[in-house]
């Protein structure tokens, strides 16, 4: 698989990350302004190198190379049962000169149910894409973690799951693009429908189903060391419309939904460089589910249409910064 020059970016943070904390460890830790009035505020930075293989079968095309930073603003309230955290991402590509603002996106979590080794509350994601300045996109449903540590010879085993249902909303922003229109059922194929008419706009949520388990070990004898597999099983149903013609009008209603799935294997090998940087190479297998479906460029965590890119190797560099 190619790495770009990208990967030398990754490797030039990964220096100055421990350069940082070798000057930290001499000086007395500050806390940043932003805390002195929000006590619970916190930030980070994510360095990611990701190169996507492109496949036609059993055949290798190419490879898609993308750098992208990512740094988070966030904070915590009521003891930490409310997080709440604000995420820009910034993307070079090989082919392209400058840096693109692409995605601005904001999370929060509250943990209504919390216990030792986890906790499950209301969700909320919302997106706003690079072209507008509404929301473009906001997933509303539950989240629920669950992490344990088992010692074991010679290190220990941690397992972490979690679950994260949830009703995707469209804005007419997003609406508007062909798309994201819903597909037509094939009981409106027989109706006299002019294409403006056969493609429908989706006005109702699709609902989404998302969990995943992991693994991973971590060997007494290299500390901040830890290697691990981990799988997420992703269900998706997305409504479709049947148009009927009633008195001369052409009326649509829901017919259904639109059902597809993807499995998304991760392998991964993490090492803590500080107590504040880690260094991270995942490699992601994408496995198509009862539909054909894959791994979309723009929103590679979510299920697509995009059968071929099954490969994706991520380096990514992450840091607290406070």
């Amino acid at each position: 698989m190619k790495f770009s020059k990208g990967m030398l970016v990754v490797a030039g943070f990964s220096l100055a990350g421990v350069a940082a904390a070798q000057d930290a460890a001499v000086t007395t830790e500050k806390k940043a302004a932003i805390q002195n009035i929000v006590p619970g505020a916190y930030s980070s930075l994510e360095v990611r190198h990701s190169t996507q293989r492109q496949m036609t079968d059993d055949t290798v095309d190419n490879d898609l190379v993308n750098l992208t930073v990512r740094p988070t603003l966030g904070a915590t309230f009521f003891d930490g049962k409310v997080d709440t955290a604000f995420t820009w991402i910034f993307s070079k590509r090989p082919d392209a000169a400058r840096i693109t603002k692409s995605v601005m996106y904001n999370e929060t979590v509250i943990k209504a149910l919390e216990g030792k080794q986890g906790y499950l509350g209301p969700y909320a994601y919302a997106e706003q894409g690079v072209d507008g300045q509404d929301f473009s996109s906001a997933d509303l449903g539950l989240y629920g973690e669950i992490a344990t540590d088992v010692e074991i010879i010679g290190g220990v085993l941690a397992f972490n799951g979690y679950w994260n249902p949830t009703a995707n909303y469209l804005s007419a922003r997003e609406l508007s693009k062909d798309g994201n229109k819903a597909p037509v059922s094939s009981r409106s194929e027989s109706l006299s429908l002019t294409e403006d008419q056969s493609s429908i706009e989706q006005r109702d949520p699709t609902l989404k189903n998302v969990v995943g388990v992991g693994a991973k070990v971590k060997p007494a004898a290299v500390k901040g060391l830890s290697i691990g597999f981990a799988v997420d099983a992703i269900q998706q149903w997305k409504p479709k419309y049947a148009a009927e013609e009633v008195g001369g009008d052409v009326r649509t209603d829901i017919d259904g939904y639109e059902t597809s799935s993807l499995m998304i294997n991760k392998y991964a090998v993490s090492y803590k460089l500080t107590d504040k940087v880690t260094l991270t190479n995942q490699l992601r297998q994408n496995v198509a589910g009862y539909y054909e479906a894959g791994i979309d460029t723009g929103t590679p965590d979510r299920t697509g249409t995009v059968a071929d890119r099954r490969w994706e190797n991520r380096v990514v560099l992450s840091a607290t910064l406070f």
